[in-house]
């Protein structure tokens, strides 16, 4: 069958809405790629009952009228580079090393404990660090539950990408808020979080065994969190006017202060919302 400018030959499985588990088997000992491509068939009626298993030239001469011109939805590299799960199994099998490859827009978030070598002081490295563990369980759920990924850990810090500045924000909030009753039960100490969103172009590559990110967005991202004070996020304009933003901080009741910053490497003064939210 004909998919644009492409023709293709094989069995066709019809899969209905729901959750659908696929597994292969490699039985070579070549080393090869898989490709797995969903097609969306706009033609074929709803109460089409097709076996498992039909050929494909059967039900392509069939007398149900079938639309083989692709409609659904892409997958688009950006998108899978936010997938916790592609992190998790593909970290290292993505570019050599010398290879990157280009997103247009893509959004980073960062966040550190602010004073955490004054914390290690007063409680201990080694409750310090179950503490730190702790707060990792809290973000990365955060960022995850938002369709981010965690690009990597650094210190005390995390960076995360999103795709949506909105996905960025509204996890940002839900780190917060989810650190205040582990603060509040926690005998060995307080973790104050700072957070900085930004959105722009970035470099993708594989570096140290995984997917990390390069360029002004990130570096901006970045020196933004290093502003931002306790418990607040910092976002850039770029995020605070993305769509969704401002609905989700409104929904928050959170309180917004635009404020102008400087930022090393920056000649100009920067644009900064800052966001503090109580509940």
């Amino acid at each position: 069958f004909q998919v644009g400018s492409n023709y293709y030959a094989g069995t066709v499985y019809l899969i209905r809405p729901g959750k659908v588990v696929i597994e292969f088997e490699q039985c070579t000992s070549a080393k090869t790629a898989l490709l797995v491509a969903l097609f969306a068939v706009p033609g074929l009626p709803a109460d089409v009952q097709l076996p498992a298993g039909v050929d494909l030239k059967s039900l392509m001469s069939s007398q149900t009228p079938v639309d083989t011109h692709f409609s659904g939805a892409r997958l688009t590299a950006k998108r899978l580079f936010t997938c916790q799960t592609f992190h998790d199994l593909f970290r290292s099998e993505v570019f050599q090393e010398a290879e990157g490859f280009g997103v247009k827009d893509v959004t980073i978030l960062f966040t550190d404990i602010k004073s955490s070598t004054q914390l290690y002081q007063q409680i201990g490295d080694l409750n310090a660090y179950a503490l730190v563990r702790e707060h990792y369980g809290i973000l990365n759920k955060a960022v995850l539950d938002k369709h981010g990924a965690v690009v990597k850990t650094i210190g005390d810090a995390i960076m995360a990408v999103f795709t949506q500045p909105v996905d960025a924000a509204a996890a940002g909030l839900e780190m917060l808020r989810n650190l205040r009753p582990l603060n509040r039960d926690s005998h060995r100490g307080e973790l104050i979080l700072k957070i900085g969103i930004h959105h722009g172009a970035a470099i993708a590559v594989t570096l140290n065994g995984g997917i990390d990110y390069f360029g002004q967005t990130v570096n901006i991202a970045s020196r933004v969190q290093g502003s931002a004070g306790g418990n607040e996020i910092f976002l850039t304009e770029e995020i605070y006017r993305a769509e969704g933003v401002q609905d989700l901080l409104q929904k928050q009741d959170c309180k917004i202060e635009p404020i102008q910053i400087r930022l090393r490497g920056i000649e100009e003064q920067v644009k900064i919302y800052r966001v503090i939210s109580e509940n």
